[in-house]
């Protein structure tokens, strides 16, 4: 890891609370408990940006008639070759 500053943040309480129960039980320091609750947060963030790029994509181009029945159809042969036991 890179060079790491030190920062000051004020916490409610019951989110101290939180943290530190989340340390002892992980046995991380509270920066690591942070640093992992930010890189979530931004992670979720860059994985809504993803899907809402997707999904625009798809609004822009739609898949035609012709795609939607060739993916049924490869669809149908795929899990009729699947052994269903």
């Amino acid at each position: 890891m890179k060079k790491s500053v030190k920062v000051a943040i004020s916490l409610p309480d019951a989110l101290l609370k939180r943290v530190d129960k989340e340390r002892i039980s992980s046995g991380a320091s509270r920066s690591e408990v942070f640093r992992r609750a930010l890189e979530f947060q931004y992670q979720q963030e860059h994985q809504a940006q993803e899907i809402q790029r997707y999904v625009q994509g798809y609004e822009r181009m739609p898949e035609t008639e012709s795609e939607i029945e060739d993916a049924a159809a490869m669809s149908r042969v795929a899990l009729s070759e699947e052994p269903w036991e």
